[in-house]
């Protein structure tokens, strides 16, 4: 990276440093994610603080330091104002950022990320990807875009129905949907699921808002955030507090 740099980011994630700066964690298609110090932003006159929440697009000037990146000014570009003004989607689009803080290196470029992280945030704000699933739609899509695909338990859904209760047992480590009879030896890497949970993971794959259990619900998120932390190997944040709507008792 050149000394002085202009670019295109999300921004994921702002905290506190020192009095009246703040790191600025953003996500970019040319480098990846990127940390930036962004001085006197925590001053009411700075122009730059306003443009630098969590979840908006902006173009961003930034210089190398000796021992930092500094971000010298801010563009708004898309601030996705229809989903901020739903909690909901708002916490839901915040883990997601947070998420990919914890998940991707500095520098790790993959225009895929980048691509499918505005596109999520476009689709909701727009309402063409509905809330029930959006969540699990996406940590889906990050998994497959990082190398980690569940097409196996995905394409098991068209053989089973929303009411099956049969429990089946999916093996992280080789991808595969195993009975009882066979399931694989593993403490760490297996999991059981019932039937109605691989129904609707299929369906959350699609995007495709439907009424299910909210017990049901709680058993896809559990998977999901199960495979997030055997495929990354890092502790993950649940998503069980964000409250779903459209959903039957």
């Amino acid at each position: 990276m050149s000394k002085a740099c202009s670019m295109r980011a999300i921004v994921l994630a702002r905290e506190a440093y020192r009095e009246y700066d703040q790191r600025i964690t953003v996500l970019t298609q040319e480098y990846g994610k990127q940390v930036y110090i962004a001085k006197g932003v925590k001053k009411i006159t700075s122009k730059n603080s306003g443009a630098l929440e969590p979840c908006s697009v902006v173009d961003i000037h930034t210089i190398q330091g000796k021992e930092s990146k500094y971000a010298t000014s801010v563009h708004l570009i898309e601030v996705f104002f229809v989903l901020r003004q739903d909690m909901h989607a708002l916490l839901c689009a915040q883990h997601i950022a947070q998420t990919m803080c914890r998940v991707l290196a500095v520098g790790e470029k993959d225009v895929r990320v980048y691509a499918l992280f505005f596109d999520w945030l476009s689709a909701v704000n727009s309402g063409s990807l509905l809330l029930v699933h959006c969540v699990e739609y996406f940590y889906i899509s990050f998994l497959e875009v990082l190398g980690y695909s569940l097409q196996d338990i995905i394409a098991f859904g068209s053989a089973v129905s929303k009411g099956d209760t049969t429990w089946y047992y999916y093996s992280f480590a080789d991808g595969r949907v195993y009975t009882k009879e066979v399931a694989p030896n593993q403490e760490r890497g297996c999991v059981r699921v019932s039937g109605a949970c691989i129904a609707a993971l299929q369906e959350a794959s699609l995007g495709v808002s439907v009424k299910i259990r909210i017990s049901v619900q709680q058993e896809v998120r559990e998977f999901l955030h199960a495979a997030l932390e055997y495929y990354t190997e890092k502790p993950q944040v649940h998503w069980h507090m964000i409250a779903h709507v459209g959903q039957s008792a």
